[in-house]
């Protein structure tokens, strides 16, 4: 039995989120950046060997359901978006939540970014399919990510979750600033749980 919103993974339903508990649905000041409907996926680091095997094999463009929300100071106040390499100067680019769908769904879907330019995001107890599984940068490179219960989560340069705080990976400390814990790994997937299901916050 699985309890919680679920469906399938992210290249077989808009949603790649399951909610256990939840925390809290943002809406409110969620204008959504003009790349938030463009950017590649993976968005910033495509070194083959390091793109996270839980991507499908041709993953849509724009933010994806289960990806971190970003504050966007670069584009405005109250903009929020997918990951960038905006100046730290120009304002804070800092982990939000989880985007509960993609910004733009799926053919025959309900499209309620396209239509708002609004991007719901999400915290609480979650479980996840999409997430980092490799190092992303620097040394070890292509790397397996070695997932552990009370692993701390952060959103990794791509705007996945990863358990990596590094300047080559995170996408906080690349940027210069202090990196924000965004939640703490509950149960780490399995056969049992293909999920990777965390708190947050914490």
């Amino acid at each position: 039995m699985s309890f919680g919103q679920h469906s399938d993974g992210i290249d077989a339903n808009s949603s790649a989120l399951r909610i256990l508990y939840e925390g809290c649905k943002q809406t409110y000041g969620t204008n959504l950046t003009g790349d938030s409907f463009t950017q590649t996926n993976p968005p910033t680091v495509r070194t083959p060997g390091t793109i996270s095997d839980r991507l499908s094999a041709h993953p849509p463009n724009g933010i994806l359901s289960g990806s971190v929300a970003f504050t966007r100071p670069d584009e405005g106040n109250g903009f929020i978006g997918g990951p960038t390499s905006v100046d730290p100067a120009s304002g804070k680019v800092r982990p939000l939540g989880l985007y509960l769908n993609s910004a733009n769904d799926f053919d025959y879907a309900n499209k309620p970014a396209q239509a708002s330019n609004k991007g719901v995001y999400i915290n609480g107890s979650l479980g996840v399919s999409l997430y980092e599984t490799y190092v992303l940068d620097g040394v070890n490179a292509g790397d397996p990510l070695d997932w552990q219960i009370g692993d701390w989560i952060y959103a990794i340069r791509n705007g996945y979750i990863t358990n990596l705080d590094d300047a080559d990976n995170c996408l906080e400390a690349a940027l210069g600033y202090d990196v924000t814990t965004m939640g703490l790994v509950r149960i780490v997937p399995d056969s049992h749980h293909p999920d990777l299901v965390f708190e947050n916050p914490v």
